[in-house]
């Protein structure tokens, strides 16, 4: 409980200190699992933070949100190809996470993959009806900047 105070408090230090004490007492606490690794992830921690999402996932938990934060750290630590694979997870564990196509958009053209970034962002554009967002996808599809991809993705 103390880190989920701690993090509700913003202090993420004494959280990750708390779910790190909790997974000695026993590791296999699946919620102080996701606790610690959400906490790395808000510590811009990408590397411990996909560790633990992947031992989340080994220990059989899944969950659209566990796949799409491993896959912003993929994305963080220039893996596109295995942010993708997330994305793809959350994407066949809930079709209408909108933020999983956007990103496996972006990871797409990162990847150089124009068409199948197109076909993700348009995917995005059914789920979400924000204007804004669908402005920037609009101008992503219509330019061929493909390069600039890592930029945009960070």
């Amino acid at each position: 409980q103390r880190g989920l105070l701690a993090a509700a408090l913003g202090d993420d230090e004494v959280a990750l200190s708390a779910f790190e004490r909790a997974l000695q007492i026993n590791p296999l606490f699946h919620g102080a699992q996701v606790e610690l690794a959400h906490t790395l992830f808000r510590l811009e921690r990408w590397e411990d933070s996909v560790t633990v999402y992947e031992r989340i996932e080994e220990l059989g938990i899944r969950s659209s949100d566990l796949s799409l934060h491993a896959g912003r750290c993929w994305e963080k630590l220039e893996s596109f190809e295995k942010a993708a694979a997330c994305y793809e997870s959350a994407i066949s564990q809930e079709d209408s996470e909108a933020m999983a196509h956007y990103r496996l958009g972006m990871v797409y053209r990162a990847l150089g993959k124009k068409e199948e970034a197109k076909s993700s962002w348009r995917k995005f554009l059914t789920l979400n009806d924000d204007p804004q967002a669908a402005a920037t996808i609009k101008n992503l599809m219509d330019g061929d900047q493909f390069s600039a991809a890592r930029e945009a993705s960070k």
